[in-house]
Order: structure tokens, then sequence, then C-alpha cells
């Protein structure tokens, strides 16, 4: 990747890409706002606070063997941390703190994520490794212990390579490969690639012997493509996430798609492709899951772009439950005025993985901005023999100045008929003092988590509660946990 190219390409990047990228591509201004490029201090670990440095982009994940058992990750500057708690996510253990590995000492670390496997035996990470220049990238897989997710195993491994591009935002999700139970290891991990003629997409690989070797080498394919993402006029791609089936071999993946009226301008879609045989082989789905959806975000959050990186809200998280219904979070501003306080609703769509029957409704509202969502869903057994999905997101107030994190219930009918609309519960705070909004030179990372079983719902996120204010580049990662 030339940094010529990298540069104009900078803009459509992940938040976390863009923190560690901009002191090696002497970037020092987005969107017409001064970047705040903060130097690394002490070691910090989840859940308390570092007044010197930022903690964000979290990810955490339970071990289905043992819900004891919780993984959690986080960036921290350049670098990412893993920690893990044994007591259900109720404490974390912060001796017991693992740095993930990089290719190279001059590397940098970006876009986290953590999954186990479906019988507890590992834990996954997966996250960017920006090489020394910043005009590279790969994204590559650690294997952990999953009784101790902070005593890795091995890597890191390639799993996307650059291949001379430069490769954002990755996602990963570990699914059962063999429902009889002779194999548990399907691994599934995506990526947006970037090319120094003006390309991007979206990447795809899996492996099903839990990571071990991987269907499309290191290479992976491309699901999607467009051309000249760097014009504003042009498409762009960016955001995808793969979920996997609990019980089959269907995988899907999605991302957000700026469609040809532009990036940032009018309406957007979140595009989708599904494979019903552990993503080779079987039959290939490609659909549009949410069409037209008006309006784009505006880059900064309002009103006037007073506050942090915001147009990253628009990408997917997904969520799969018992059934094979596929759940889609998304943020969308409600009205055509990128500089008002109302910069964005919370969605959430719904439908089968072959694409048929989505259907959208609308889930965080409000008169300022709802966003950064996370979803996550089950099914209940008999005699309740419900479907659950949870979406955690943040609630803004005060006109955007301040957040806290909320969450909303949507539940249906266990059944493969499915409503018109999902059921809604009223909305309930998760966090305890609302966090002060990031001025609009800083970010608090592109992404929250969430992870529902019958007994626990555990929340992580990006909180400023301890800030002085929307200049103070203090981001601290916290983590709840409720009853579903």
């Amino acid at each position: 990747m030339s940094a010529g190219m990298l540069t104009k390409l900078f803009p459509k990047l992940s938040a976390g890409a863009q923190g560690v990228l901009a002191p090696k591509l002497g970037i020092t201004s987005l969107a017409g706002k001064k970047l705040n490029i903060s130097k690394m201090a002490d070691m910090d670990n989840i859940v308390n606070a570092d007044n010197y440095i930022e903690e964000n982009n979290p990810s955490l994940a339970v071990n289905p063997a043992n819900e004891a058992i919780v993984a959690a990750v986080h960036q921290y500057s350049s670098f990412c941390i893993a920690i893990a708690s044994f007591d259900g996510g109720d404490t974390f253990d912060y001796n017991n703190y693992v740095l993930l590995p990089l290719q190279a000492g001059s590397s940098g670390c970006a876009n986290p994520v953590v999954r186990f496997s479906p019988d507890g035996l590992y834990a996954y990470y997966f996250y960017m490794d920006i090489g020394g220049s910043g005009l590279t990238s790969d994204i590559v897989m650690v294997r952990a212990n999953g009784y101790d997710p902070t005593s890795l195993l091995t890597g890191p491994i390639v799993v996307l390579d650059d291949l001379g591009s430069f490769l954002d935002k990755p996602w990963g999700d570990v699914a059962y490969f063999d429902v009889t139970g002779a194999s548990n290891g399907a691994v599934y991990v995506t990526g947006t690639y970037f090319t120094s003629g003006g390309i991007c997409g979206i990447l795809f690989n899996a492996s099903t012997n839990n990571g071990n070797t991987w269907t499309y080498g290191t290479s992976g394919t491309v699901l999607a493509s467009t051309s000249n993402c760097y014009r504003s006029t042009s498409p762009v791609l960016q955001g995808s996430r793969p979920i996997g089936n609990p019980n089959t071999g269907w995988v899907t993946v999605c991302w957000y798609n700026s469609e040809s009226d532009g990036w940032l301008s009018g309406a957007f879609g979140i595009r989708c492709w599904s494979n019903d045989s552990w993503g080779s082989g079987g039959t290939n789905y490609f659909f549009t899951a949410v069409n037209d959806q008006k309006y784009e975000l505006p880059y900064y959050l309002g009103p006037s772009g007073a506050y942090h990186r915001w147009w990253n809200s628009m990408f997917p998280a997904l969520a799969v439950d018992n059934t094979g219904l596929v759940y889609i979070a998304y943020t969308a501003d409600p009205n055509s005025n990128p500089y008002d306080v109302e910069s964005g609703n919370v969605f959430l769509a719904r439908g089968w993985p072959s694409g048929s029957f989505w259907k959208t409704q609308p889930l965080g509202t409000g008169s300022f901005a709802q966003g950064f969502p996370t979803v996550t869903a089950r099914c209940s057994s008999i005699p309740s023999a419900k479907c659950y999905a949870y979406v955690a997101y943040g609630d803004y107030m005060s006109s955007n100045a301040y957040y806290k994190i909320v969450y909303r219930q949507a539940s249906r009918t266990y059944s493969y008929t499915l409503p018109s609309a999902l059921t809604l519960g009223p909305k309930k705070t998760i966090s305890d003092v609302p966090s002060f909004s990031d001025a609009g030179n800083y970010f608090i990372g592109d992404y929250i988590d969430s992870f529902v079983t019958s007994r626990r719902y555990e929340v992580i996120w990006t909180d400023r509660s301890d800030a002085t204010g929307r200049y103070d580049a203090d981001d601290d990662v916290m983590h709840d946990v409720l009853l579903p």
C-alpha cells in the first residue's frame, strides 16, 4: 500500500486503525479537526481508570462450558490487552492480563475481538497487526486456553494477509463444525481491504479445524468490492462481521454499503452474504438485509460535529438465535440534517440467512442521538419457549454532551413463522454514571460488545464517567452483568 493512497483512504478507516496510523503517517487532522494523538503511559486493566491513555474498542465472550469464565479484550493505545474473570464477570483479575503478541516490535494492534469455541476449550482473539511503516496490516488470530483466556497457546497466526493492500476492521466468530460433536471448531473471520488503486472490499476466511488451517489460505475470498473508495462520491464498503449458526453449517456476513449516492450522503444499506456449508461449498446467498436506509450519519456527532467520530456507528452488529434467525443492529440518522442534535437512532433488523423475511424496526429513539449498538440473542426452553434479542447502545442526553449505556429486549415466540414485528421491552439503564462525550478530535472506539446466556447478560463498553470534560481524552473500559 502506498502512503499517498492510504492517506487518501484514511477517513474511511476504523477509528482504532486511525489511532495507530496517524503518528506513523504524520496525519494531524481529520475531516477538518485536529487529531489528538496520545502517548502510552503505565499499563492499565479493564474497568480501571487510566488518566493518561485511551482504552476503547472492547469485546467480551463467555465460556459456554463454564459461565464463570469471561474473557475481555480492548485496545490500549497501539496495544491490545486481554484479561479474564473467573466469577462470571462480577470482577476481573487485574493481575491476570496479557498483551496480545504482534509480528514485530514496531507493529501496532487495533480492533481486537474475542470469542470462545462451542466446547469451551479455546478462546480466540482476532485483531489488526499494523506494520511499523503503517502502510501494511494483517489480520491475525491468537488461540488461548479456554479455561484461562490469558494463557496464549498459538499465534499470532495470519488469517488474512494484506498482500500489498491495507486490511482494516476485523471481526471473528466461532461456531460448531460438526453437530454430532466429532469436531468443535468452525472459525470465521472478515475484514475490509483497501488497495493502492483505490479499491475497497470485504474479505472472508473460514477454518473447520479450530483455526489450524484455513479454507482460503491466508488471502481469503472476496465477497464484495467497489472502486474509487477514496472519493466521497463513490460507494464505500466497511465494517463487516461474520456470525455462525449454533446448530448448522450456516454462516452469514454483513457489512455497511454507502450505495451509489456516495459516502455519507443520502441513504445506505446493509448487504449480506450467507453460505449453508461452513463457508465453502454448498450454496451462497447474496442479499440486502437493509435497503435504502435514510439517512447516513455525519462523520462527527452533532450538533455541528462537536463530538467524537460517529459515522462508524452505521456498521452492523450481528447475532443469531437457536432457530437460526439473524439479527442486525445499526444506527441511522432519522433526518437529512447532519448538523442537528438528533444525529442517530438505533434500528434492529432480522431475517433468515437465506435472505428471506427481512424486516427492520426502530429500537432506540429520542430527542438526542443513540448509537454504537451491540446485539446478542438466545432462545429459552419450554415451557416459556421464546426467543430474545438484547440490544445495548449509547443513549445521549443534554444535546449529546453526555451518554449512558442502556438496553432493550426484543422478543418473539419460539417459532419458524416470524411475526411482522418483535415485541420490544422498556429501555433499561446499564451504566451507573453518565459519561462525557469526547470532543470531535477524539474517538471513543468503533464498537461495544455483549453476550447472553440463560442466566447472565453481560455488556462491555467505553466509559468516560470519570473524565473532566469533552476535551479530556481519558477513555476507560467498563463491564456489567445483568439478569436476562
